[in-house]
């Protein structure tokens, strides 16, 4: 239970919005590594315990706190920073894209293991 508490607490970052914000603010990519790193590392945690819900409750807590600090941020109003997307957009696409990539890995894994 208390690791399922952890990964799920981990998963409630605001993986998403950070990367955009470091970007806006720092104009480095630096912050979508770190995403991909922290996201993958969850990811590899709900694998190893066998409980893929996490990894799809995770995901879908990490988009929901993203999307609630790009709604208290400035980060949408810069349009012309992330075209041909507003933050809000780049940052569905890249939340539905972690969340592909995760599910992908748990289904190989799977599969790795079954045989």
């Amino acid at each position: 239970f208390t690791i399922t508490l952890v990964l799920l607490l981990g998963y409630s970052v605001p993986y998403a919005f950070l990367g955009l914000n470091g970007d806006a603010t720092s104009g480095t990519l630096l912050f979508y590594a770190l995403m991909i790193i922290a996201m993958a590392l969850l990811c590899y945690g709900a694998i190893k315990i066998k409980n893929i819900t996490i990894l799809i409750i995770g995901n879908i807590l990490s988009f929901a706190s993203s999307y609630i600090f790009l709604l208290q941020s400035q980060l949408e109003e810069m349009t012309g920073y992330f075209k041909p997307f507003y933050a809000s957009g780049l940052l569905s696409i890249m939340s539905v894209i972690a969340i592909l990539i995760q599910l992908l890995f748990a289904y190989k894994h799977h599969i790795k293991h079954r045989k």
